[in-house]
């Protein structure tokens, strides 16, 4: 019976107790007091009956209880063993009092034998990103703890990863009853995240190793924040922090002059929904240590459903080294087109050179022969001193042309440049041009350079005759000489100069100067910016070609309106010997030696014939070399010595010589050619006692026919 249906039977038995006394005052006290007896008797009954009723009901809802409880832990425990993850209980004092079954395959522990442990207990079990002191801590708080990451390792050595979150439990009056909270098996995670670390690192150092950084962009209304490599803004040149991913940001680390090419780009793969939509374009940033590099967009634009672009993901590259390659190899492409040109410069001066230069000696040596005769100041003497200068001009002219095409046959040895240079400013001071003024800084004392001292003075020469040439209306040429130590290698206009030593020639003009983009052009072969007869447009690659012989550079700075400054490096090789103040010697005389001469040019062979007879000798001329070698063979030893031009029909002078030498080993022979390929060939390999080159002065002729003779009457 329920509380309330017997709160209700003993208000009805009072209201029929009051009725009873009510009804006794009525009928008779003896009958009242009979009357509440019995119904006193009755009521007592009605509620022995009602107590026993309720105790009956709180043992049946007590039962009731009990086996709802152990319905809900049936059920409970039934669904976590259900669940793929494992659910554990833990007491007061943090000791286990339950682990579902699934925890067995993953921490290794049954129910049982983790009952009455605590967590740091537990065999095998190590935490991976804390320590189980500052996890004590947590739990000292009784705080919520997540993702407490332990690493197990089983008998197997298989590596196994756990993950454990819990909350405290506590009663209704807010005590502390301990730890509840799931367990997750996370190895897969954990393997894929480790799988995942590793490509990323490979992308990163494969990043790195081709210079490329990744990046992201999204497009369009709502876009999202841009991503990119780490490394992007460092790429760019711009520091940690300061490149927000857009597109004007980008524009402005771009040199203006790429960017249209950027943008173009970029378009394009706009409008290309239906093809590829790849990007692929090369521009220049500027570092801020005055640096610039090369780098290459490379990407792809994709498109939404309804062809708009939304996206835009690639990769920037650094190319500057490739880029450097490229210029070295265009550089190096033009120092092949420039050794061509000069390959095919020299075969043609030495086609020509024979020729021309027995042209210029027929004119120099019959014009010294008519100037010996002509009266000192008569329009004769005058006359022929302008026919000389000329052909002094022409036979320059033919050296330039012979020493640009590098086939000249100069000896070296340790020049004093400085001496050479006093000697050509010499000379130079007579043909300043008017308003014109030189100013030299000599200051190399006697530091040498193994070259041949024309060498110096041609290069000396060009500059300075270029510089007069910058300042049609007068001006300053400062010539500074020194001798200087360079300690790192340093890129010059012509190339790199290396450490070392060197002798260092500065000329510096206050004329017009040299436009920026002609200054790679100046050292080509006959370019020129003068007027036509002005210049041969010779100069400049002459003095190249001599600086390059020599294995120095030239550096050159200069700019319209300033003036230019040219900067030669000579390699230096210690100091310069003293230099003999004797008198050149005489040209000897012959003692009427039998002389057999012979060139194909007539005017040249009688200038030859009659410049000997001068020098005291007996010559004979012949202008076929088959004659002169009949003539040879017929009277061997009638000869005492033979002079012969190289180039001539029928039999060259080198054949001649091996026919001469066949019949007589040790007869004296001179040869002599205005072909550059012969002068510059060894007289040893031609068969010659000494080789001279057209034109020759008659001195020189005397002398070299003179050594020759006396080196065969010694041996």
């Amino acid at each position: 019976m329920s509380i309330p249906l017997a709160a209700g039977l003993i208000g009805a038995a009072f209201a029929v107790l009051l009725l009873g006394i009510g009804a006794g005052f009525l009928h008779g006290r003896r009958e009242a007091r009979r009357a509440h007896a019995d119904e006193a008797g009755r009521m007592r009954a009605e509620l022995a009956r009602l107590n026993e009723s309720i105790r009956t009901s709180e043992e049946s809802h007590a039962r009731a209880l009990e086996a709802f409880d152990r319905q809900s832990e049936g059920l409970f425990r039934s669904l976590t063993e259900l669940l793929f993850d494992w659910y554990w209980r833990q007491d007061e004092d943090l000791r286990f009092t339950y682990l579902s079954s699934q925890a067995r395959d993953l921490t290794g522990h049954t129910g049982e034998s983790s009952y009455g442990k605590q967590r740091w207990e537990l065999s095998n079990m190590a935490p991976v990103s804390t320590t189980w002191d500052e996890h004590k801590a947590v739990l000292a708080a009784r705080l919520p703890f997540r993702d407490l990451e332990c690493r197990r390792i089983g008998t197997d050595g298989e590596v196994r990863y756990l993950s454990m979150s819990g909350v405290p439990i506590f009663d209704a009056q807010g005590r502390f009853k301990g730890y509840h909270g799931i367990g997750r098996n996370i190895t897969e995670r954990k393997r894929i995240e480790e799988e995942l670390r590793a490509r990323q690192e490979m992308l990163d150092l494969a990043q790195k190793a081709a210079r490329a950084v990744a990046f992201e962009w999204r497009i369009g209304p709502g876009r999202e924040p841009p991503r990119s490599s780490p490394d992007l803004e460092a790429m760019l040149g711009l520091a940690p922090g300061a490149f927000d991913g857009s597109f004007e940001n980008w524009r402005r680390v771009v040199f203006a002059e790429d960017w249209p090419a950027v943008h173009t780009a970029i378009q394009r793969a706009h409008a290309s929904a239906d093809e590829a939509g790849a990007v692929a374009v090369e521009y220049r940033v500027a570092y801020p240590n005055g640096g610039i590099r090369w780098l290459q967009l490379k990407g792809r634009m994709s498109f939404d459903d309804e062809s708009r672009p939304n996206r835009l993901l690639g990769f920037m590259l650094d190319v500057t080294e490739r880029h450097c390659a490229e210029e070295e190899m265009q550089r190096l492409e033009r120092q092949l087109r420039q050794a061509q040109r000069l390959e095919a410069m020299g075969t043609l001066a030495g086609g020509i050179a024979h020729d021309f230069n027995n042209i210029l000696g027929a004119i120099l040596g019959y014009g010294e022969r008519a100037l010996r005769d002509s009266p000192r100041g008569s329009r004769l003497r005058r006359d022929l001193d302008s026919i000389l200068t000329a052909g002094e001009r022409g036979r320059a002219l033919v050296d330039q042309i012979l020493t640009f095409s590098r086939a000249s046959s100069n000896e070296r040895a340790a020049v004093d440049v400085e001496r050479v240079v006093v000697e050509a400013l010499d000379l130079l001071g007579g043909k300043t041009p008017a308003g014109v003024r030189i100013v030299p800084r000599l200051r190399a004392s006697r530091a040498a350079v193994f070259c041949n001292p024309t060498q110096v003075h041609q290069v000396l020469m060009n500059l300075v005759t270029n510089a007069f040439q910058a300042m049609p209306s007068g001006g300053t040429v400062q010539v500074l000489l020194d001798a200087v130590r360079v300690d790192v290698a340093t890129v010059v206009t012509t190339g790199t100069l290396g450490a070392g030593d060197y002798v260092v020639l500065e000329v510096a003009d206050s004329g017009v100067g040299i436009a920026a983009e002609i200054i790679d052009r100046i050292f080509d072969p006959f370019f020129t910016t003068k007027e036509v007869g002005a210049g041969t447009g010779l100069g400049l690659s002459l003095v190249h070609g001599i600086v390059t012989e020599l294995d120095g550079a030239i550096n050159v700075a200069s700019a319209p309106g300033t003036g230019a400054v040219f900067t030669v490096y000579l390699p230096r090789t210690g100091e310069a010997g003293p230099v003999s103040e004797d008198a050149a010697p005489e040209a000897p005389q012959g003692n009427r030696e039998r002389i057999l001469v012979v060139d194909n040019e007539e005017p040249l062979l009688r200038l030859t014939v009659d410049t000997l007879q001068d020098f005291g000798y007996q010559p004979v001329g012949f202008t076929s070399s088959l004659a002169a070698l009949d003539a040879f063979r017929a009277d061997p030893h009638g000869f005492d010595g033979v002079v012969t031009d190289e180039r001539m029909p029928a039999m060259t002078g080198s054949a001649l010589i091996r026919e001469l030498r066949a019949l007589r080993p040790a007869v004296p022979v001179v040869l002599v050619s205005g072909f550059i390929g012969v002068a510059a060939s060894g007289a040893r390999e031609l068969g010659a006692d000494e080789v001279l080159q057209k034109p020759v002065p008659a001195g020189g002729l005397a002398a070299s026919l003179a050594r020759v003779l006396q080196r065969a009457r010694a041996s």
